[in-house]
């Protein structure tokens, strides 16, 4: 099985220094939610098919939770461009 490593949302969050870097992460946190979803599609074994799945689920979640903090890291950045 091929090691996959996922940036959590601190991460993605932290990567964030302007408004454009926002539309960025999401982008890339929704591409690689599908690609997850794609190898656990292309995975022969079960094991693997379920590890997959367990990741692919994770970066879903790491995508919601990034939209639902889309507001306040807007925010964050726009006072300390005011600052």
């Amino acid at each position: 099985m091929k090691n996959y490593t996922m940036p959590t949302l601190q991460q993605r969050i932290e990567s964030i220094k302007t408004l454009e870097d926002i539309d960025k992460q999401m982008l890339l946190a929704g591409n690689y939610a599908k690609y997850l979803r794609k190898e656990a599609k292309k995975a022969e074994i079960l094991d693997e098919k379920l590890a997959i799945n367990k990741l692919q689920k994770e970066a879903e979640r790491i995508v919601r939770q990034l939209r639902m903090a889309i507001w306040d890291i807007e925010d964050s950045l726009k006072l300390a461009a005011t600052a």
